[in-house]
This record gives C-alpha cells, structure tokens and sequence, in this order.
C-alpha cells in the first residue's frame, strides 16, 4: 500500500466518523430549532470539505 493510499484510508474514516457527528447535529440542531437556513449552511460547509477532501 502506498503512502497515498494510507492517506486516503484515513481521511475516509475520518469523513465517516464525521458524517456520523454531523448527521446527530443536524438531528438535534432541528430538534431545537426548525432553522432550515443553519441547516442549510453547515451542508454547504460539508460539501465544501467534501471537495477539498477529494483533491487531496
């Protein structure tokens, strides 16, 4: 395995935790608050991080 498949195994798993985290935020944000905008921008933010993963 090389170093950069290594890598990417890591930042999977760490997408996948996150994705975990984020989707019991999101649960809970819309629990507390039906603010579909805070929603809306921290899945925005995700994608973001989504991208800049990929071309890692």
């Amino acid at each position: 395995m090389t170093k950069s498949e290594k890598a990417c195994k890591v930042i999977h798993a760490v997408w996948g935790k996150q994705k975990e985290r984020i989707k019991k935020f999101k649960k809970s944000l819309s629990k507390r608050a039906k603010d579909d905008n805070i929603i809306k921008l921290s899945f925005e933010r995700d994608e973001k991080i989504k991208k800049v993963l990929v071309k890692a």
